[in-house]
C-alpha cells in the first residue's frame, strides 16, 4: 500500500510525461523517489518532464525512454574527472604520471625513461606531495 503513495505523490507533469498512463508503474514512482528529494534536483526531473510532454505531442516517446531521462536529469552533471599529474624536471623531458583513485596512489613511467629524469622527477612528486625536503 505504501508503495503506491509514492505513483500517487508524482507531480501531474511527471505523470503526464508517460505516454499513456497505463505504462506508468509504481516501480518508476520508487526509482524516481530519491532523486526527487534534492530540491535542484526535482527542478530538473520536472524541466524534463515538461519537454517530454511537448515531445508527446508530436511522436511518442516510449515508456523507459521517460523513465531514463527523468532519471539521468535528477542525477545531474556528474563531475568530471581530475587530469593525471605530471612531474617532470622540464617540458620536453618524459616525466612520471601520478594518477590516485580512492586512496591508492599510482606512479607511471616509460619503461624506456633515462636514469636522470627520474629522480629528479620523484623529488618534484615527493617535495608537492609531503613538503620541503
Amino acid at each position: 500500500m505504501m508503495r503506491y503513495l509514492q505513483l500517487a505523490r508524482l507531480p501531474q507533469v511527471v505523470v503526464a510525461a508517460w505516454p499513456f498512463i497505463r505504462e506508468l508503474k509504481e516501480l518508476h514512482a520508487r526509482a524516481l523517489k530519491p532523486l526527487r528529494a534534492e530540491p535542484d534536483a526535482e527542478a530538473r526531473i520536472l524541466a524534463e518532464a515538461a519537454l517530454i510532454v511537448a515531445e508527446q505531442q508530436t511522436a511518442l516517446v516510449p515508456a523507459l525512454r521517460v523513465l531514463d531521462r527523468l532519471k539521468v536529469a535528477g542525477e545531474g552533471q556528474k563531475p568530471a574527472r581530475k587530469a593525471a599529474s605530471v612531474f617532470r624536471r622540464s617540458p620536453q623531458e618524459p616525466g612520471v604520471t601520478v594518477k590516485k583513485r580512492g586512496t591508492s596512489v599510482t606512479l607511471e613511467f616509460s619503461d624506456a625513461m633515462a636514469e636522470a629524469p627520474l629522480p629528479a622527477s620523484l623529488d618534484l612528486f615527493l617535495t608537492q606531495r609531503f613538503g620541503k625536503r
